[in-house]
């Protein structure tokens, strides 16, 4: 997100950028449908549900649409589009990749504390 466009919801993000927050919040949304991936269609449902706050709208990353912001994050997600011209979100990470990062961000915010 470019500086100064605040937290992704309002509540400060405890020490992470407000872009690393929002990709491990998108990759925990992923890794609920497992192999089978989530519709873009329903993606933002589904982050409120699991966030309790909105999908932070495409303009944050300075882009006109959604998917091109899911474009630019192939560390995070695969877009796949289907035969039936649908557009399908599959997590990249695993569950244990997102636990290493959040255990390695808060040794790091440790050790800057210290």
């Amino acid at each position: 997100l470019p500086k100064g466009e605040g937290d992704l919801d309002g509540g400060g993000t405890g020490g992470w950028s407000e872009q690393s927050l929002f990709k491990a919040r998108l990759a925990a949304v992923l890794l609920e449908y497992h192999d089978g991936g989530i519709p873009l269609a329903n993606l933002s449902k589904k982050y409120r549900q699991v966030w309790g706050v909105d999908l932070p709208p495409a303009q944050a990353f300075r882009r006109r649409k959604m998917i091109q912001v899911l474009r630019n994050m192939p560390d995070v997600v695969k877009v796949v589009q289907t035969h039936a011209n649908h557009t399908m979100l599959h997590c990249v990470k695993t569950r244990e990749d997102l636990k290493l990062a959040i255990e390695d961000d808060m040794r790091a915010r440790n050790a800057e504390s210290d």
